[in-house]
């Protein structure tokens, strides 16, 4: 593996992972602690080269295989771990490295005389975020006074669990430019009047 280069898979000049899609930007749970098992040529084989891998390796790997970019931090102390149970050992000298920017220079490889190590066993997947329940209703005027009159119930049955209201409001079509600014106006009043 040559680190120096940008065309190397194992590149530290490179970005590891692309940007997060939209999609992407929610909060998730803090990914769980890799194991050692996972580092090994046997899980990720595209990070290894000639019996050899590095950070930026197994980082670039790891989130091509997760299909999401994959913290430094969490690799780091994966290596960490995966060199102090004796999985992996340091190549070259360089040891422990803190920052990304150096971690195409943290090689590692299989000792001498280790056995391929199991495949790992999967981590369980996390346990997803509740998802808000959201009803939509098409009101008229009349309905739509008695929402307004059933929101002190609502609030009381839903005291402390968030409830908010989206509401839209829809002219027709053919109404006049005139009416549309007026009901605006009337809409941007009552927002400001809360």
């Amino acid at each position: 593996m040559n680190p120096g280069t940008t065309s190397s898979p194992s590149s530290p000049n490179s970005n590891p992972a692309s940007p997060p899609s939209p999609s992407s930007r929610k909060l998730r749970p803090p990914p769980q602690p890799l194991t050692p098992q996972e580092l090994t040529p046997e899980a990720l084989p595209g990070a290894w080269e000639n019996g050899e891998t590095n950070g930026v390796a197994l980082v670039r790997s790891l989130s091509r295989e997760r299909g999401e970019a994959v913290p430094w931090g969490l690799v780091r102390n994966g290596m960490r771990e995966a060199v102090r149970s004796r999985w992996l050992e340091t190549v070259g000298g360089v040891g422990v490295v803190d920052d990304f920017d150096q971690a195409g220079q943290w090689r590692l490889k299989v000792p001498a005389g280790t056995a391929p190590a199991p495949a790992p066993a999967p981590h369980p997947p996390p346990t997803p975020a509740p998802q808000p329940q959201v009803s939509n209703l098409e009101l008229d005027a009349s309905e739509l006074q008695n929402l307004a009159e059933a929101i002190p119930n609502l609030l009381r049955i839903a005291a402390g669990y968030g409830l908010s209201f989206h509401i839209g409001v829809a002219l027709s079509d053919h109404a006049p430019e005139s009416v549309r600014r007026q009901v605006a106006e009337v809409l941007k009043d009552a927002r400001h009047n809360s």
